[in-house]
């Protein structure tokens, strides 16, 4: 299978449906790995199901990378902004999730379950930004569903957005820890909510303002017990990467206010500094447009 481009507004996957998480009916040797696998749930209509297996005596936390880019990571803008979903940024250090307890989901769901259904009793993963690498000067974030999973359990989740020309490939797992809640600014490629209608045939819209200052829980990657890299090859022969499929800005701190800017520029006037003035005026104007007024899809097919 061809590699996805960033500039392809088809993607291979990407729409979250519900999971389950269950205790594993057998055992397994305590040194195994964590795994994922994958199944037809509804082949006509593009939909897979993930099976996650935690077989050790410890909790994980996991991030699936297939066909490209990081589960979670396309769509997030929409999920977030749109209450159907049941979206929301982790705010706290992780919680397992759920074996099906209503009790249990309606505890956690906010820290941990940005797309659970409830009236499923079901649990989903969380949504967090995660690090690339550690120890550099300049570090990059993506925003990805990171899978909590419990000792000895197992995790079920339905995805769609695939076809039999386009099914899940090029697997791997990330093994990620959380750190410390910080402040974030998050911001997203309007083309990520362009190709989510294009795949949706919908017009729901992303998160505003964006970006959008943001409490939650960064995640960085850590080597897998007894080994000496955070990546496990599912299957395919290829190198995983850490990037965004589209080019999401994310960082820590405040984003920028759109009124800080306009003082800013008031500044400038009176102190007779006409050139930045203008600069920073500019800067301002396209700050309230693009939070006030996102740019609208085109071509869209309606039929």
């Amino acid at each position: 299978m061809s590699e996805v481009k960033k500039s392809e507004l088809k993607i291979a996957g990407g729409r979250l449906f519900t999971g389950i998480a269950k205790p594993r009916e057998m055992r397994v040797v305590k040194d195994a790995l964590p795994t994922v696998t994958w199944g037809w749930y509804d082949q006509a209509e593009g939909i897979v199901k993930w099976t996650f297996v935690n077989p050790t005596s410890k909790e994980v936390s996991l991030m699936l990378f297939r066909n490209g880019y990081f589960f979670g990571n396309a769509f997030f803008p929409i999920y977030i902004a749109n209450a159907g979903f049941n979206v929301s940024w982790v705010t706290t250090a992780p919680v397992p999730v759920s074996n099906g307890s209503n009790d249990d989901l309606e505890k956690h769901g906010a820290w941990l379950a940005p797309l659970e259904i409830r009236a499923a009793s079901a649990s989903a993963p969380a949504s967090a930004p995660a690090e690339a690498g550690t120890g550099t000067t300049t570090k990059k974030y993506l925003i990805a569903f990171v899978f909590t999973l419990p000792p000895d359990s197992t995790y079920s989740i339905l995805e769609g957005g695939f076809s039999s020309e386009m099914p899940p490939s090029d697997i791997a797992l990330l093994n990620v820890g959380p750190e410390f809640p910080q402040t974030f600014c998050i911001g997203y490629d309007p083309k990520q909510v362009e190709a989510w209608d294009l795949q949706t045939k919908t017009l729901m819209g992303g998160y505003l303002p964006n970006p959008m200052t943001v409490e939650t829980v960064p995640f960085v990657p850590l080597n897998f017990e007894g080994t000496n890299s955070p990546w496990l090859i599912v299957s395919g022969d290829f190198t995983p990467s850490f990037a965004p499929l589209f080019n999401d800005p994310v960082a820590p701190g405040k984003c920028t206010d759109c009124r800080d800017l306009i003082e800013e520029a008031v500044g400038y006037f009176n102190r007779g500094q006409t050139k930045e003035g203008l600069e920073t005026l500019a800067k301002a104007i396209d700050c309230y447009t693009k939070k006030k007024f996102p740019p609208i899809p085109v071509n869209l097919n309606f039929g």
